[in-house]
């Protein structure tokens, strides 16, 4: 468990054998401390410290790092969201054995298009998931959806307001969306 604690010109982190500090304002940098060297490997501290780069990198050019998975189905992205749990890694491993690209089981990067024309876009990290690097090579993939998954005792599919989408979105930005 990692605790943050949100500064006006950056973002301080601490946890068990590990402590950071990513500075925003001005130029954007990061550091990363630990007792050991060997630690970053052996923990995933290294991985989560990048990750945690990345989203902020990603919100100061306007973008968002989700929590999410990516099916990529003639060459539009499908976003599905949802809390841990909800069926990401599930429904990935679904759209693989259909013959489907998955971008990622678990971390998706989604920014504006470029020059604001045309739907949002969904770009391929190095992060995997449950089911490891995915076989999609690493592309851009322009939004085609945005679902929600949510455990249930029937399955349905229903529209979300922008109010709900928003709120999703937030929900499901890790790192960001505790900062004010």
């Amino acid at each position: 468990e990692v605790a943050q604690a949100n500064r006006p010109d950056g973002v301080d982190l601490a946890g068990w054998r590990l402590a950071g500090r990513l500075d925003l304002a001005g130029r954007f940098r990061g550091l990363l401390g630990v007792p050991r060297p060997a630690d970053l490997i052996g923990m995933g501290d290294l991985e989560n410290w990048l990750r945690f780069l990345v989203a902020y990198r990603l919100l100061a050019q306007g973008g968002l790092l989700m929590h999410s998975a990516c099916v990529v189905h003639r060459d539009e992205a499908y976003l599905f969201m949802g809390r841990s749990g909800a069926g990401k890694s599930t429904i990935s491993g679904l759209a693989l054995e259909a013959g489907l690209g998955v971008l990622s089981d678990d971390m998706n990067a989604l920014t504006a298009a470029a020059e604001g024309l045309g739907p949002p876009q969904v770009h391929k990290l190095p992060f995997a998931g449950t089911l490891g690097p995915c076989i999609t090579a690493p592309g851009v993939y322009p939004l085609r959806a945005m679902c929600w998954l949510r455990k249930g005792q029937e399955a349905r599919c229903g529209p979300m307001t922008a109010a709900q989408a928003v709120a999703r979105l937030a929900v499901c930005a890790p790192y960001v969306n505790t900062d004010p």
